[in-house]
């Protein structure tokens, strides 16, 4: 495997991160429009079968600038196994509502192995603004809410503090914290139903939510208990009281509901990394020189992962909703080198500071000055690319986004960390870059990962995790951008299939 390669997966952990989040606003659901007494609820977080975390959550009614507020704080400890190393992640998020639980302001903040990513975020009627603060930088961003849907504190909240009608569907907006963006979700009411969470049984709503990272479904016990919640990957949060949410032996508990699953089912590896990657249907020999590949790759999505250049070209299954070709071509976006700055008018973008990529700061700049080529925009990438690689070092511990100055003063990373280093040392050397998130193969399996492409006369790929600046056909993007928007990549995680019909040399 590439090193530093497949711990973009790391951030999966925001699923769960997600959940806890609805959690706060299902529970919250009963104090609305009344005082009630504060509160405080537990839940294990467990993964397939396997105790992952857990999480606790205190509602309680308050007023902020003399308004009646429901204000709500989850805190959660969740530990997964990452490439073999253990990647712990601790996360606040302080959630403060109206009475019809419309979000008014949140707080994230999530930390991992001494890295820590804080956001704040203000909600108006159409827009929401963010401030996010990753080690030594910061950024601003407005986002402007569709017109077609209600905004939530969280995706998996359906009522918005009204009753609950089987049948009833709505959109709702909620903010993803790590892309920075708000995602699309449709929620449903989908049944009321008899249930049993460890043999006591409860009269319980089923309610779903069909988000960009996959279906969540939530079984609430009126007024506003949720018992469990059921996520992508096999993931699942249940109530238990603080002792067994605390227990890392605690056995995943029984569940009995006409929409439920089957708590264990699946035991795929332990290791996170290799559990979420994609089974290849035959190997591919010396992976790193392959220079073509073609593979047709099912569970997309949308066309919003289908990404074409000279580099990688795709086409449609006719009559297969969801399923690709992918024919890539390594080395076809070689081309004439030119100088720096590269000053496009079509390009500014990638050249341009933006969230994680604090290419300003002084150390970043010092570097970047002291790789730069002015005559060669492929030089300069090539000497970013080695001197990464002689730099940094892999480190799998860390479960949380970081900045270029983070990563600098570390000097460790994973993939992704490669990547927004990379990112920034070349838009300060003013070379246009692009970051990007996909898959690679390895050792009979797709990962996911990241990397990044320069603009050297042509979008040309760079992999800092490799020993040469030659980027082998068996990396296939779906997201590219600036580093929230490589993120996207988490919403394929778990959804795609990979069948390789050809590669070569």
């Amino acid at each position: 495997m590439p090193r530093g390669g497949a711990a973009l997966l790391n951030q999966r952990m925001s699923i769960t991160l997600r959940a806890r989040t609805a959690l706060a606003v299902f529970m919250a659901a009963s104090a609305v429009g009344a005082f009630a007494a504060p509160r405080t609820t537990h839940y294990g977080a467990y993964m397939n079968g396997r105790k992952i975390g857990r999480m606790s959550l205190s509602v309680e009614n308050t007023y902020v600038g003399g308004k009646a507020r429901v204000r709500m704080t989850a805190t959660s400890l969740l530990a997964i196994e990452m490439m073999g190393t253990e990647v712990r992640q601790e996360s606040t998020v302080v959630s403060v509502c109206d009475e019809k639980l419309r979000p008014v302001s949140q707080q994230y903040t999530i930390s991992s192995n001494g890295s820590v990513m804080r956001l704040d975020a203000t909600y108006a009627a159409r827009t929401v603004e963010v401030r996010l603060d990753t080690g030594a930088s910061s950024s601003r961003k407005v986002l402007r809410v569709p017109s077609d849907g209600t905004l939530s504190a969280d995706s998996s909240f359906l009522t918005l503090g009204g009753d609950v009608t089987v049948g009833s569907r709505m959109v709702v907006y909620y903010l993803n914290p790590l892309t920075v963006a708000l995602d699309r979700a449709v929620v449903t009411v989908e049944a009321k139903e008899r249930v049993a969470l460890n043999d006591e049984e409860y009269d319980a709503v089923r309610m779903t939510a069909t988000t960009p990272l996959g279906r969540i479904r939530t079984w609430e016990s009126p007024p506003g208990e949720v018992l469990w919640v059921e996520m992508p990957l096999g993931m699942a949060m249940y109530r238990m009281d603080e002792q067994a949410a605390g227990n890392a032996g605690t056995p995943e508990p029984t569940r009995r509901g006409a929409g439920a699953g089957s708590p264990g089912a699946l035991r795929p590896p332990r290791d996170f990394a290799i559990a979420t990657s994609v089974a290849a249907d035959r190997a591919i020999q010396a992976p790193r020189r392959v220079r073509r590949l073609t593979a047709e790759i099912g569970g997309v999505p949308d066309g919003g992962f289908v990404l074409q250049d000279a580099r990688q070209r795709v086409a449609a299954a006719p009559g297969r909703h969801g399923v690709y070709t992918f024919r890539i071509q390594a080395g076809a976006t070689r081309a004439s080198d030119c100088p720096l700055p590269v000053k496009r008018t079509e390009l500014k973008r990638y050249l341009a500071a933006a969230a994680y990529l604090d290419m300003d700061r002084p150390e970043i700049r010092r570097i970047a000055r002291s790789l730069r080529d002015p005559r060669s925009a492929q030089r300069t990438a090539s000497r970013i690319r080695s001197w990464l690689r002689r730099n940094l070092s892999p480190d799998y511990s860390i479960g949380v986004p970081r900045s270029a100055t983070d990563v600098l003063k570390t000097r460790r990373g994973v993939c992704r960390d490669y990547a927004v280093l990379f990112g920034a040392l070349a838009r300060s050397a003013g070379l246009p870059t692009r970051l990007v998130g996909g898959l690679v193969y390895a050792e009979g399996r797709f990962f996911y990962h990241a990397w990044v492409e320069c603009w050297t006369g042509a979008w040309t790929p760079f992999d800092a995790t490799m020993d040469t600046d030659f980027v082998d056909a068996t990396h296939m993007k779906f997201a590219q951008g600036d580093p929230t928007d490589m993120m996207m990549v988490f919403a394929v995680v778990g959804k795609l299939s990979v069948k390789v019909l050809d590669s070569g040399a």
